[in-house]
């Protein structure tokens, strides 16, 4: 079920005035005049107030995403001086917010019991474990999908800068974090479980019961040249599973459609679900790009130059092989991409 812009937006509009109302009726409870409910800033100011925490939740309150936290923890601690302290009552209360609070808000039994009763409650071990690992995992997907996520190196085309398996932190603000396509995933996971997991080790790790459409925030900054920059290959929308690390269409094209689809698996993914590579941007729209005499010309200047940058060769034996130990001693990369008769032709890198 694909939500448009409009849709999402009227969603979001349609649960604020739910949960603003059923705001207005706890503050009432609560012996606050109900329509400061109803006013920005200060009604945040009130509930936080009225929960007895510090000022920087109201700040927190107000940060993109992480605010989102926030109140779920005012939700949660608003409950509790009601009575309410059940995990079940507690996870309606932050998932079904704009239908569960209206509910219970305009209930006749739904009365504040006190700060001295309501601080009695103590939670069990198990029950604060459940409470620190579901807030972890929500605030980590919340920055990692807005802020900041750590992506591993996939390929080879940056070595000796970076290595495959290299791990590294990538700012998502800075050109704009992308809103997710498909939000309901199961959490750090990226497209695939991992193979060690039991029964689903390789299987999809999200639906796509609802799906929003492309769209990005706000960017920090511009892409400038020789910025290393994250992408999603083009290509990467159809992937074959059984050979994720080639692209769908060569392989369709080396061994014809019918071979690929009776042979093996083809999936479609997500833009958001594709898989993540990083390369050097030497090139701006409306730049002039050349090759010349293996130098990179960008509007007829000398574009820069690693000192570690690496060149390709195509290397044609007698067939005789490559000592591989010589090879990874003068840091070269062979990799066959295709067997003749009595030859073999390597990409030397």
């Amino acid at each position: 079920m694909e939500i448009s812009i409009t849709t999402f937006i009227i969603l979001s509009i349609l649960y604020f005035l739910a949960t603003h109302i059923a705001l207005y009726k706890i503050f009432e409870k609560l012996g606050i005049v109900g329509w400061k409910a109803l006013v920005p800033f200060y009604s945040t100011h009130l509930a936080v107030k009225a929960i007895h925490k510090s000022m920087w939740w109201t700040i927190i309150y107000y940060v993109p995403f992480l605010g989102f936290v926030v109140w779920m923890g005012i939700i949660v601690e608003l409950m509790k001086l009601f009575g309410k302290v059940k995990f079940t009552e507690h996870f309606l209360g932050v998932v079904f917010a704009g239908i569960y609070l209206p509910y219970l808000a305009f209930q006749d039994d739904f009365k504040f019991i006190g700060y001295e009763e309501a601080a009695k409650y103590k939670k069990s071990k198990s029950r604060e474990w459940a409470d620190a690992i579901v807030f972890a995992v929500i605030a980590a997907t919340l920055i990692r999908g807005f802020y900041l996520e750590a992506f591993t190196i996939p390929t080879s085309s940056m070595e000796q800068k970076l290595l495959v398996g290299d791990f590294l932190f990538v700012n998502k603000m800075a050109y704009g974090a992308r809103v997710p396509n498909t939000p309901v995933s199961f959490p750090f996971t990226h497209h695939s479980f991992p193979e060690w997991v039991p029964f689903v080790g390789g299987k999809k790790s999200y639906l796509e019961v609802v799906k929003f459409p492309y769209a990005k925030l706000p960017a920090m900054g511009k892409v400038e040249r020789n910025d290393c920059v994250v992408f999603n290959f083009p290509a990467g929308d159809t992937v074959v599973l059984e050979h994720q690390n080639r692209v769908y269409e060569q392989l369709v094209r080396d061994n014809g459609k019918d071979f690929v689809y009776s042979n093996f698996t083809v999936v479609g993914r997500p833009a958001d679900k594709q898989e993540n590579y990083i390369k050097r941007c030497v090139g701006l729209p409306g730049d002039k790009l050349q090759i010349v005499d293996s130098k990179l010309m960008v509007n007829d200047q000398v574009a820069y130059f690693d000192p570690n940058a690496q060149f390709t060769y195509k290397v044609v034996t007698d067939g005789t092989g490559f000592n591989v130990k010589t090879l990874q001693k003068k840091n070269i990369t062979t990799e066959p991409i295709q067997q003749l008769e009595n030859k073999n032709e390597y990409e030397l890198t």
